[in-house]
């Protein structure tokens, strides 16, 4: 009957997994010791933000105040468009200078031990510069917060004390940049009003 036959197929199915119980255990205690061995080996990171206000306003070149009306699309859009600068390759190499990030072999594969000691190969400085550039983009996150004009900045790094410091040095090197961007602007219109 077809009780007895899913009978027989049970009791020969347990009769195959006895058979092979130590094959078994064997493969999943190395699949469990594969991942642990995995899971181990990536490096711990802690999260750091900063968080960055933006003047959407563009005041005029010297400094006066203006009373222009930005519509809120606008608004939105100079907000946006600030999170590409934050997170982009210029601001990012400004960082990792000022942080060193390349003498870290954290950010700088090339500074890293090899598997029995020495460093890793060398590669050329342009190489390297983009391997560091492309380890902090992996590590950064640049959004803007809900719909207002503050932009957080989180990084990973591998302690808590450098993933603030490079976290800061973000919106610090933003501000600086935008500072130097204000000053050139503000020389140009010297330089146009002196030549009236």
């Amino acid at each position: 009957s077809a009780v007895e036959a899913v009978s027989f197929g049970m009791r020969e199915l347990f009769a195959a997994i006895g058979r092979r119980l130590y094959t078994l255990a064997g493969v999943m205690a190395a699949v469990a010791t594969l991942v642990f061995l995995v899971l181990m080996s990536q490096p711990r990171l802690f999260t750091a933000s900063a968080t960055i206000e933006i003047d959407s306003t563009d005041r005029p070149a010297l400094g006066e105040r203006s009373e222009v009306y930005i519509p809120p699309t606008e608004d939105s859009l100079i907000v946006e468009s600030e999170v590409g600068v934050v997170a982009s390759h210029s601001i990012i190499s400004r960082v990792i200078q000022s942080e060193r990030l390349a003498e870290d072999p954290f950010f700088n594969k090339a500074l890293r031990k090899g598997l029995f000691g020495g460093t890793a190969v060398t590669r050329d400085e342009g190489a390297v510069r983009s391997s560091v550039i492309a380890a902090v983009e992996k590590r950064l996150e640049v959004r803007r917060v809900g719909r207002t004009r503050l932009i957080a900045i989180e990084f990973k790094g591998p302690t808590a004390q450098k993933a603030a410091a490079i976290a800061n040095a973000f919106a610090v090197q933003y501000i600086a940049a935008q500072t130097e961007r204000r000053r050139a602007q503000n020389a140009r219109s010297i330089d146009w009003l002196r030549t009236r």
